[in-house]
């Protein structure tokens, strides 16, 4: 089962626009490229907390290596290969082509 989020506001605190995620954590959004992707988990959650993730809309894929709450990384290690996902991701540039999870939510 994966933990579900409610929905995303967003507000403006003083010269920048922050995302109010998951469980109450925020994620600057000025700085970030936001990307929410509907997909599956293609390969579990590893030893070292590294998910890769299937977008259902196309051919691409995710590997989510950081997570901004220990909610978010717990959602993605229930999760399974059947188990539909709606996740909002943030670039890590400094590691390649990996990413970090902001929020996560069931997509039925």
């Amino acid at each position: 089962m994966v933990d579900t989020v409610s929905s995303t506001d967003e507000q403006p605190t003083g010269d920048k626009r922050v995302a109010t995620a998951q469980y109450g954590s925020t994620t600057p959004v000025a700085d970030h490229h936001v990307v929410e992707v509907d997909c599956t988990v293609w390969r579990p959650m590893n030893s070292h907390g590294g998910v890769t993730l299937w977008e259902t809309a196309g051919h691409r894929t995710f590997h989510v290596v950081e997570y901004a709450r220990p909610s978010i990384r717990t959602a993605m290690a229930r999760a399974t290969g059947t188990t539909a996902l709606r996740v909002r991701l943030v670039p890590l540039n400094s590691r390649g082509e990996t990413w970090r999870a902001v929020g996560v939510t069931p997509n039925p």
